[in-house]
Formats: C-alpha cells, sequence, structure tokens
C-alpha cells in the first residue's frame, strides 16, 4: 500500500516502483497544475528556493518555464519507460541542481 502526497492510498505492484533521486533534464513527465490535473512537460533542471530550500523542477510547458515542486511531478507508464536506470543507482542526478534559484 502507498500512501500518496495528495492523501490517496493504492496498492501498487513492486515493478510499478521506481527508485530514484532525482530526474534528468529532459526527461518527459506529467505535472499537476494547480487545479489538480496533470499536463505533460519536459524537466529542464533541478532548483532549490533562495527562500525556502525547498527543491523542485523547472518544467517547460507549452514553450514556457514554470517551477514546480517535487511532489506535483508524476510519469505516466510510458515516461517511466524511458529512464536511464542501471542497478537502480542514481548517482550522477547532482548536475542538474542549480543551487539557490529565485523561481
Amino acid at each position: 500500500m502507498i500512501d500518496f502526497d495528495d492523501g490517496a492510498k493504492r496498492y501498487v505492484k513492486s515493478y510499478e516502483i521506481i527508485s530514484q533521486s532525482y530526474l534528468e533534464a529532459d526527461q518527459n513527465v506529467m505535472a499537476q497544475t494547480q487545479d489538480g490535473y496533470f499536463d505533460r512537460g519536459i524537466i529542464k533542471r533541478l532548483i532549490k528556493k533562495k527562500k525556502t530550500g525547498k527543491l523542485g523542477y523547472i518544467v517547460e510547458k507549452n514553450g514556457k518555464e514554470k517551477w514546480y515542486p517535487l511532489r506535483f511531478i508524476s510519469l505516466t507508464h510510458e515516461q517511466a519507460e524511458h529512464l536511464p536506470i542501471v542497478n537502480n543507482n542514481t548517482e550522477g542526478n547532482e548536475f542538474l541542481l542549480n543551487d539557490q534559484f529565485d523561481y
């Protein structure tokens, strides 16, 4: 049983769980909007907000970039199939972090 950030609970098969610290730049994702819907986008970079210290992704949708908290990003099965996972090792993803960026 998985408890999701939005309070939902669901049984998930073990092969559906991806253990990865951060997603790579140019990864296609689903970004949750304020109204609760999900739109397709592309990760551009991972940044930490100066004021709050919160991590999030800059996601490009329709040519515009916007910051999303990590918990607002998800993947479809199709998008997850393209993840560069090797032995569940997440080393090398640090290059995305543009520390202390205002958004």
